[in-house]
């Protein structure tokens, strides 16, 4: 590829990167529409990280902010998903703890509270309870602590 369609290549990705907060990988997955070689990929990749376009804290932070504040998701399943997209163990470990934990048992508390179940016993919902809140990603210390706290009669 010339340099001309290279540098229309970054341009586009400037553009892209400059509209919402992506990661490395989301910009390798973007390119793979161009059929760049890896030596042009890399070349895109580092010129839009030495310009701050690109950067994987930064990113992360966002990521876990926006997922938790409006996804409701748990930590397990934000550290999944980031870890899904290449993002280093530490920086993810690092965005994690940025998660207030009165904040966190506050959300998990509202969420469990205003979720209902069809169930036949209080085990039977208690169970339907977990595993939707494992499929948000919460501990299953935070979801037991929680659900030991619901009088016996309310399940």
């Amino acid at each position: 590829m010339d340099k001309e369609q290279l540098n229309i290549i970054i341009d586009n990705a400037r553009f892209m990167c400059s509209k919402s907060e992506k990661c490395r990988s989301d910009v390798a997955v973007w390119l793979k529409r161009y059929e760049l070689n890896y030596e042009e990929k890399a070349r895109v990749i580092k010129v839009l990280v030495d310009e701050n376009y690109v950067d994987n804290t930064r990113y992360a932070a966002a990521f876990v902010a926006d997922k938790f504040r409006f996804n409701k998701w748990g930590r397990i399943k934000i550290r999944y998903e980031l870890l899904r997209k290449k993002i280093d163990k530490l920086v993810v470990e690092e965005a994690l703890a940025g998660i207030d934990e009165v904040e966190y048992r506050k959300t998990a508390r509202i969420l469990i509270f205003q979720r209902k179940f069809e169930a036949n016993s209080a085990y039977e919902y208690r169970q339907k309870m977990m595993r939707y809140m494992f499929g948000k990603g919460f501990e299953p210390e935070i979801i037991d602590e929680l659900l030991n706290e619901i009088p016996e009669a309310k399940l």
